[in-house]
């Protein structure tokens, strides 16, 4: 499912605890595969650079890169924005006494399971730059 068909959803629902879930797991692989875009970019602009710089690439070759890496930085914030929305909604759904003992149990997992893969995200990251 698209994060957009869940969003939709979601507006209908705000409450469904799978949909929250799902949306954390769609946000999750977009902030993943986000990241290895921008690593991508990141290198890519290093040697255009120097191309640019021996006139093997052109301005404005050189210029379409630099507004790509910033649309990325920029999706990649955003993303990561609305991951922490998503899950401070979890949170707050696991606390909210709408939901039963069960479904707060769940809400709260999957809250700390999300928080889990960000950090993940974080440390191969950090490492990523330690290597690189």
């Amino acid at each position: 499912m698209e994060l957009r068909e869940v969003n939709k959803l979601l507006k209908i629902d705000p409450t469904n605890t799978e949909m929250l879930a799902q949306k954390q797991a769609l946000l999750t692989d977009a902030i993943s595969e986000t990241k290895e875009k921008l690593d991508i970019l990141k290198n890519a602009e290093s040697q255009v650079q120097e191309q640019f710089k021996k006139g093997e690439v052109s301005e404005e070759q050189y210029k379409a890169l630099k507004r790509e890496l910033g649309r990325t930085e920029v999706e990649l914030a955003n993303l990561e924005e609305t991951a922490r929305q998503t899950d401070t909604a979890i949170e707050e759904l696991g606390k909210s006494s709408k939901l039963s003992g069960d479904e707060r149990k769940e809400a709260e997992e999957k809250a700390g399971d999300f928080k889990e893969t960000l950090g993940d995200l974080a440390v191969s990251k950090i490492r990523q730059k330690v290597r690189g």
